[in-house]
């Protein structure tokens, strides 16, 4: 065994091993004590995870709250005008989707989608979301097209769930030639939003920031952007990650398996009001959220030197004193 990185103890010697053994009773109370712990952690882990619901849920509230128009000041002096916004975005949208060769979508309206759109303040308005947002869902990718380099192609496992991309965590590519014939206009672009769109992890969403790379969309992954400069992109990333934005989703499944692409995101409802309320509403979620942001992660601290503590309380048990040795 000299020299060896592992080394093992052959069974011959495992009877020459010392072992302390402390009296019945002691041994009885270290079972106990055991049991107690356990239940304490059961209890810890329970209580911690509901403490992160709870946060979950807060976010949750202080998104309703942005998107109702009751978490800032609405503005008395602006007042959107749909028809006259329309036609102000027009020419970016038409250059929007010229340039990367998209046919602007609006699918037929879902009654049951349209009647959850609530009341909203006077100088908003609602809009299809396929009225005031690019959205292109990535291409049908076929196995046999995969290459070990070239590409990147966009995954959904790429997108985490802490709003953040991961490109190092896949290896699909597909070839440059093939690229450029066919896909080119998939490419994604800095400052997408990147959103997961099928399987049980659909609703994923993150930024994409140029990683020195070129990437470009695959199977079940969409990327979106507003039309015009006129909306401001962050405004939509929340919205998107909003309970309302999904309950206009979740009536258009079909079947078990959770697959959305443009036609469902055209049927959905987004409520907007003047550009510069919209920068003060995304200023004051991301405030908001950066406290919530530290709770969590003194829960998860807390959460770690809990299960510590009661490791060394268990730890501390089978360390018996040579008075206590029957």
């Amino acid at each position: 065994m000299k020299g060896m990185a592992n080394v093992s103890l052959p069974m011959i010697r495992i009877a020459d091993v010392m072992v302390t053994v402390p009296s019945i009773e002691k041994q009885r109370e270290i079972i106990e004590l055991e049991k107690k712990l356990v239940e304490k952690e059961i209890e810890a882990d329970k209580l911690f995870a509901d403490q992160l619901t709870q946060l979950e849920n807060l976010n949750q509230a202080i998104l309703q709250e942005a998107f109702q128009g009751k978490l800032v000041e609405p503005s008395k002096n602006e007042i959107l005008d749909k028809e006259h916004f329309l036609k102000l975005i027009e020419n970016e949208k038409s250059e929007l989707t010229s340039k990367r060769k998209y046919k602007p979508l609006i699918a037929s309206e879902k009654n049951e989608i349209k009647t959850l759109c609530y009341n909203i303040p006077k100088n908003w308005q609602w809009f299809r979301l396929g009225e005031v947002a690019f959205f292109q869902e990535g291409p049908g990718i076929r196995v046999w097209q995969f290459t070990k380099s070239g590409i990147k192609l966009l995954n959904v496992q790429n997108i985490l769930k802490d709003d953040t991309v991961d490109y190092l965590n896949s290896d699909k590519y597909v070839s440059e030639q093939e690229f450029n014939e066919k896909y080119k206009h998939f490419q994604i672009e800095n400052g997408d939003i990147l959103w997961a769109s099928s399987g049980a992890s659909w609703g994923k969403l993150a930024w994409h920031k140029d990683p020195g790379f070129s990437i470009m969309l695959n199977t079940s992954t969409i990327r979106l952007k507003f039309f015009s400069k006129e909306l401001f992109d962050p405004y939509l990333f929340y919205f998107l990650k909003t309970e309302f934005f999904k309950i206009q989703m979740i009536p258009q499944l079909m079947g078990m398996q959770p697959n959305f692409g443009a036609t469902h995101l055209s049927r959905t409802y987004i409520p907007i009001p003047p550009l510069s309320e919209q920068k003060r509403i995304v200023a004051e979620i991301e405030k908001q959220f950066a406290k919530t942001k530290q709770l969590k992660e003194h829960i998860i601290a807390n959460q770690q030197a809990t299960g510590q503590l009661l490791k060394a309380l268990l730890h501390q048990a089978f360390e018996v004193r040579e008075k206590d040795l029957a």
